[in-house]
């Protein structure tokens, strides 16, 4: 392992990566417990600000089904957010070791409807619900993460409602798309299929 980020972290391994930047799991040095740790691909200040506001407003949430963000940091100008670890990763990954019984899936989307339901009271729209986004922690409680383009109007082109695409349509605050998106991932996870992919 090796020292990461002005020795508060040793870096461990990395879990993923994406358009907007990549995740790292590290350990803390002072607690020694494992944390994931985003990092945000942009320098620009103002992309940088508006993704702060966001995990700050999301943190205040406490929520058991929203992933937990601890802090966030700049280092040679790009930002890093610390989040909560989910060892079992992400809906993604549990579709692809196993085959989900529909028991589950529909305690998950009642999960999770009901938490969109408390995001959107805060006139949040996430923006880009999929299983990719959807994480588990080791005793596979279910977490809403990457609210990294939440109130944007951009997203995963699979999982985007129609109206998305047209020109002078506004949907950047309307909580629809959510629901459109979290629809594609009940279909998806009962059919094994995206239908748009």
């Amino acid at each position: 392992m090796t020292e990461l980020f002005d020795n508060r972290y040793q870096f461990v391994k990395d879990l993923g990566r994406g358009g907007f930047g990549k995740v790292f799991l590290a350990i803390e040095n002072r607690s020694d417990a494992l944390v994931a740790i985003k990092q945000l691909n942009s320098q620009d200040k103002s992309k940088q600000d508006g993704i702060i506001h966001e995990m700050r407003m999301i943190s205040k949430f406490n929520h058991p089904h929203i992933v937990n963000y601890k802090h966030h940091f700049i280092q040679d100008e790009l930002l890093y957010i610390v989040m909560e670890y989910c060892p079992l990763g992400s809906l993604r990954n549990i579709q692809k070791k196993e085959a989900i019984v529909s028991e589950f899936v529909w305690k998950w989307m009642d999960q999770l409807t009901e938490t969109l339901e408390l995001i959107h009271s805060y006139k949040v729209v996430h923006h880009d619900i999929k299983p990719d986004n959807i994480l588990f922690t080791e005793n596979r409680t279910l977490k809403i993460s990457d609210f990294g383009v939440a109130n944007k109007d951009i997203g995963t082109i699979a999982y985007m409602s129609p109206e998305s695409f047209y020109v002078g349509l506004e949907t950047v605050n309307d909580a629809r798309v959510d629901v459109y998106a979290l629809g594609v991932t009940l279909l998806e996870l009962l059919t094994r299929s995206n239908p748009f992919a």
